[in-house]
């Protein structure tokens, strides 16, 4: 920034004028805003450029070009604000401007984009009534004053809200929801666990979604151990074993969630342990019903002992 002398007085010449002198910098901001098709960017940047009016322009001075000047910044800035408003209720802002639009409208009663914007505040914030009385007092001072009734767009406004027409009110938002990761709830592969591949792979060609068994027959997939100390563990082993082996169907999957809860189940319990072949079956083709059951009636032990197992 340099001052320089020129024939009719000094002049004063700053580099990169839109960056250092305000009001430049304001229209700079305004005209991106009116280029853009984006209300959100569009209200970025409104709202940068009326953050640097900080009172009454050119203050401490007079004349009548000054007088002209700070007119004209002033409705520079009041167009800037119609349009910050504009783009906040196509973006499904309202009650929340009442106030603001309360106070513009007492200060420019004759201004109908005001009015227009008011009284659609009104109407989203529940007001309707009071919408359309400020449209008659609108209408009833511009008689009076110039003679003249609202103009199409306010009109069309009036008839809207006496509708309740479904376009005023704001448009849900839409938000994107992230899809929640449910765990299989699986315990880890048992260690010991050895053989049983053919079993497995039977179970695991049962499981696999989009995949139909030579020999599947629409019945439900039975787990079955022979009786003795390892019938307890045998089944659940095989079902938990085939389940994280196989890991083809979805995180919610609600037969393998099934299935290791029943497998847990029958792992911890020693009367289930002692019973798992009689238990009704853990896996079953997604589709189907699960056979009947009946289970086996406890066993009886000898009357000399104490207790029954």
């Amino acid at each position: 920034m340099t001052i320089v002398h020129r024939s009719s007085g000094y002049m004063l010449v700053v580099d990169q004028a839109n960056q250092a002198v305000d009001v430049l910098r304001f229209r700079d901001l305004r005209d991106r805003a009116r280029d853009t098709d984006d209300d959100t960017h569009k209200m970025a940047l409104l709202t940068e450029a009326l953050t640097l009016w900080r009172g009454e322009p050119l203050t401490g001075l007079s004349g009548q070009w000054v007088e002209s000047e700070r007119e004209r910044w002033q409705h520079e800035r009041w167009a800037a604000e119609h349009d910050l408003i504009d783009a906040q209720l196509r973006t499904g802002h309202g009650e929340e401007l009442v106030a603001q639009l309360s106070t513009r409208a007492a200060q420019h009663p004759l201004d109908e984009r005001v009015a227009g914007q008011y009284m659609l505040t009104l109407h989203r914030a529940g007001r309707s009534a009071d919408a359309l009385d400020h449209y008659q007092h609108l209408r009833k001072h511009l008689i009076e004053e110039l003679g003249t009734d609202p103009g199409s767009a306010l009109r069309n406004l009036q008839r809207q809200i006496l509708a309740a027409d479904p376009s005023l009110m704001p448009r849900p938002s839409r938000t994107t929801v992230e899809p929640v990761v449910v765990p299989r709830h699986l315990p880890a592969a048992p260690a010991s666990f050895v053989g049983r591949r053919n079993e497995l792979d039977r179970l695991d060609t049962t499981l696999r979604p989009g995949i139909e068994p030579a020999d599947a027959t629409g019945a439900a997939v039975l787990i079955s151990a022979l009786g003795g100390a390892a019938a307890g563990s045998a089944r659940p082993g095989l079902c938990c074993t085939g389940l994280i082996t196989t890991r083809t169907g979805s995180p919610t999957d609600n037969s393998s969630s099934t299935c290791a809860a029943s497998a847990l189940t029958a792992a911890r319990s020693p009367l289930r342990r002692q019973y798992a072949a009689s238990s009704p079956p853990l896996a079953s083709i997604p589709g189907t019903s699960p056979p009947t059951w009946t289970p086996k009636p406890p066993c009886t032990e000898a009357r000399s002992r104490a207790s029954a197992c």
